[in-house]
């Protein structure tokens, strides 16, 4: 999917700037530059899932402990849970499975959640992951300390879904904004050919439309890497 939204992204700008098929081709050297682009998104994306599926998972994990399972017991009760809120592949539910094996093999629970916590290096699992560590071990009240955790966290995302909120909004707009470049070369193709020629049949045009290319490609950039401030 990604190859065909990358060959659209780049071949149309190309034909829209250039009108030339073999510039269309050659833009696809730059696929695997998209393709990266596109990893990171999604890489971002599973974070702040993983983020989200945290407070599901905290939130279970505390209502074990409060039955009166054990932590370790508890982990094997909110797998059980996330399994009923979550598919497999979903990264939270991946990451506890894993905490569930590491605890099979006689891996401390503290040892089992810092691990994670390092591995996917959320804020909030870390945080957690060290409070968890200094209650287990000084024998404090387990359970009124991961339910402090857990209040402050969805404070803390109640805080960063407003945010996102605002940013979505902003993120629509440039891309609208990002498309009225390629929307007005359309229409003048469409409705008056003649009135674009020269700068599609002579050397001046194609550097005139290159440079307009690159700075229309930096403008993209540029707004793509503001609307992506992590919260």
């Amino acid at each position: 999917m990604d190859i065909i939204r990358g060959c659209l992204v780049l071949m149309i700008p190309a034909w829209l700037f250039y009108q030339s098929v073999a510039i269309m081709m050659g833009c696809l050297v730059l696929l695997p530059f998209y393709r990266n682009e596109r990893r990171k998104v999604r890489e971002q994306e599973d974070k702040r899932r993983l983020n989200r599926g945290f407070a599901d998972a905290l939130s279970s994990f505390s209502a074990a402990l409060e039955a009166g399972y054990s932590a370790e017991n508890a982990v094997r009760e909110t797998v059980r849970d996330l399994a009923l809120l979550y598919p497999e592949d979903e990264p939270i539910y991946r990451e506890f499975r894993h905490l569930q094996h590491q605890l099979q093999n006689n891996q401390s629970l503290e040892k089992a959640f810092a691990d994670m916590a390092e591995k996917t290096q959320d804020e909030d699992m870390l945080c957690f992951a060290e409070v968890f560590e200094i209650a287990k071990r000084s024998g404090g009240d387990l359970i009124r300390v991961i339910r402090t955790t857990e209040r402050t966290m969805a404070e803390r995302a109640e805080v960063k879904r407003e945010i996102r909120t605002i940013l979505t909004a902003k993120r629509l707009e440039a891309n609208i904004m990002n498309l009225m470049p390629c929307g007005i070369l359309l229409y003048f193709l469409i409705c008056d050919q003649v009135y674009l020629q020269p700068l599609y049949e002579t050397m001046a045009g194609r550097v005139v439309m290159t440079v307009l290319l690159v700075v229309y490609a930096g403008c993209v950039r540029m707004t793509d890497r503001i609307t992506q401030i992590e919260v």
